[in-house]
């Protein structure tokens, strides 16, 4: 019987926290590039706007951006061939793959 609370508690409320606890990381800093590589900054990014379930891609976008190192973003800002929509996600980590 214990078990079972336990089980319907946990289902009931842990999923909630952990998708709030994402959601928190990716309104602070602690999400940003740092020393990562490009493809492990890539990785992680993905992972926590899934499990975020954010879906619109401008705030996402913007959100990318500033988690990336200065250097990596200037550099895609001032593309003049292909620079990137602030409304296509998968247009910036291609041109973040090919700056970094």
């Amino acid at each position: 019987m214990w078990l079972e609370f336990k089980l319907a508690f946990k289902d009931q409320f842990f999923l909630v926290n952990a998708v709030a606890e994402v959601m928190n990381k990716l309104e602070e800093t602690a999400y940003y590039q740092g020393s990562q590589t490009v493809e492990d900054y890539l990785d992680e990014f993905q992972t926590l706007i899934v499990e975020a379930s954010y879906i619109n891609s401008p705030t996402i976008v913007v959100k990318f951006c500033y988690g990336l190192r200065d250097i990596i973003q200037n550099q895609i800002k001032t593309l003049l061939i292909g620079y990137p929509k602030n409304t296509d996600l998968l247009v910036w980590f291609e041109a973040t793959k090919y700056i970094g």
